[in-house]
């Protein structure tokens, strides 16, 4: 049995199971619709406009659930093409050899136990340096550091110094000159003013 008769057999029982339940979808709709028409029926509706509505309504209902298990069994067959198709199409691509299935996973090949590892060789132990053995001697002697880093230090705390000064002066003279601007705008502002107030008072007079 190939897939595609499993895939024809699965749809064919979905099929039928699908329409068994839309036929009973369908007689529970139609029993609930005549309920109102037998209620009227007995406060004397005339039985033949019952009975036209109770057609018209069957037509409905035929029409719309019949409309429902076309959808599914045609999508049922377009399925089953499309599966019967691509096992066609695999089934060319195979024969002609352009394609070969997925083959099983192969377990990797273990290494013999009794093959050893080369020794490693230790890397040879760097000898100190003289400084280091200089520098100890000459202070087991006594030896004085030289006095020549501390001058250097000394003088570049002080160019510092002078350097942070020299900024603060400028930035204190920039400001200073920014205020007198300020100061001589609102003065001209404030002299333009009085003449124009003196102005307006020569006219109105």
């Amino acid at each position: 049995m190939t897939i595609v008769d499993r895939i024809s057999a699965v749809n064919n029982m979905m099929q039928s199971s699908f329409k068994n339940a839309i036929t009973s979808v369908e007689n529970i709709h139609q029993t609930a619709a005549e309920i109102p028409l037998e209620f009227l029926q007995e406060f004397g509706y005339p039985e033949e406009r019952a009975e036209k509505v109770r057609e018209s309504h069957r037509r409905v209902l035929r029409v719309l659930y019949g409309g429902i298990c076309d959808a599914h069994e045609k999508f049922g067959d377009l399925l089953v093409m499309q599966a019967s198709g691509l096992t066609k199409f695999v089934g060319g691509m195979a024969g002609a050899g352009n394609w070969t299935p997925p083959a099983g996973k192969t377990q990797p090949t273990k290494k013999a136990s009794g093959a050893k590892k080369p020794p490693v060789k230790a890397a040879p132990k760097k000898a100190k340096k003289k400084s280091i053995k200089q520098s100890a001697s000459g202070q087991a002697d006594g030896e004085q550091p030289d006095a020549s880093t501390g001058n250097a230090e000394k003088t570049q705390q002080t160019e510092r110094a002078e350097q942070t000064q020299q900024t603060q002066q400028t930035e204190r003279a920039e400001q200073t000159q920014q205020t007198q601007q300020t100061e001589q705008t609102e003065q001209t502002e404030q002299t333009e003013k009085a003449e124009q107030t003196q102005q307006t008072q020569q006219t109105d007079a």
